[in-house]
């Protein structure tokens, strides 16, 4: 299990970890612990956070912190998936060429466009998070884990770092995999199917327990988004593709992650 966990890190993340020759029998349980990548960055964000408070960080800084620690840590390995997707399902052509646009290492104008657009909406839901939790500028440290405490808002989205992966790890075992194969397809067959849906569906109990008790009515919406991107994503995937695969896979990560950010954002200001 400790090879599956050294694999998870180093395809997920910029997280040094030992190397080797990867066998089959060591891939059993990287789709389990490929999640921990996202509580890795959510307890980054809190820390942050606190150190931020202690520095009298202002907001905006802040805020483009908020946004690039997660970039830091996971390498952005799937704002590359966003980014080729984007590409694809903006090419509005059949599905074959969609699927030929995907796997095209060239990066086109809808990548970049939809990447920008993406890290605004992320921003501005950082800057509104920030600004709305506390008018005066100012909050205690303690309060980041106040359970159902406006002041506890930021510290609860954290977790949809966590929770944005397990969804994606869910659907590489439970979705229809796109024809051609690929990593994700690899990990799916490799897996030890029963217990990884095990562990995903335990980590998915507490991350949303994480979320809910600390974020209160907001946390409530984060977990609705999160719901509503995975059930786009099975739509859209299959309408669209036939299946999933790791860029798929990366562009639900990114863009559920943003959903469930500007819920909580938006909720906050009427909280």
């Amino acid at each position: 299990m400790l090879r599956s966990l050294a694999i998870a890190f180093s395809m997920y993340s910029k997280i040094p970890v030992p190397q080797f020759d990867w066998e089959e029998r060591d891939m059993r349980f990287v789709m389990a612990f490929f999640p921990l990548v996202g509580l890795v960055i959510g307890l980054g964000e809190i820390l942050l956070l606190i150190l931020a408070h202690r520095l009298s960080l202002p907001r905006l800084p802040l805020a483009l912190l908020l946004l690039l620690l997660p970039i830091l840590i996971s390498g952005a390995i799937h704002l590359d998936g966003f980014m080729d997707t984007s590409d694809a399902l903006h090419s509005y052509r059949e599905r074959e060429d969609k699927i030929r646009i995907l796997k095209d290492p060239h990066t086109g104008a809808f990548a970049v466009i939809s990447f920008v657009c993406l890290l605004l909406f992320a921003l501005a839901a950082a800057c509104i998070l920030l600004e709305s939790f506390d008018k005066t500028g100012q909050f205690s440290t303690p309060a980041i884990l106040d359970p159902g405490g406006k002041k506890a808002l930021p510290g609860a989205v954290a977790g949809i770092f966590w929770l944005s992966r397990i969804l994606s790890a869910l659907s590489v075992l439970t979705f229809s995999p796109m024809s051609g194969g690929g990593t994700v397809a690899s990990f799916a067959e490799a897996a030890d199917r029963k217990k990884v849906l095990l562990l995903l569906i335990l980590q998915l109990i507490l991350a949303s327990l994480w979320i809910l008790i600390l974020g209160g009515i907001p946390g409530l919406f984060v977990l609705i988004a999160g719901g509503a991107s995975f059930l786009y994503y099975h739509w859209k995937s299959g309408r669209e593709f036939g299946g999933i695969n790791g860029d798929l896979a990366g562009w639900f990560v990114s863009y559920s992650e943003v959903a469930m950010a500007l819920s909580a954002s938006l909720v906050s200001l009427f909280w």
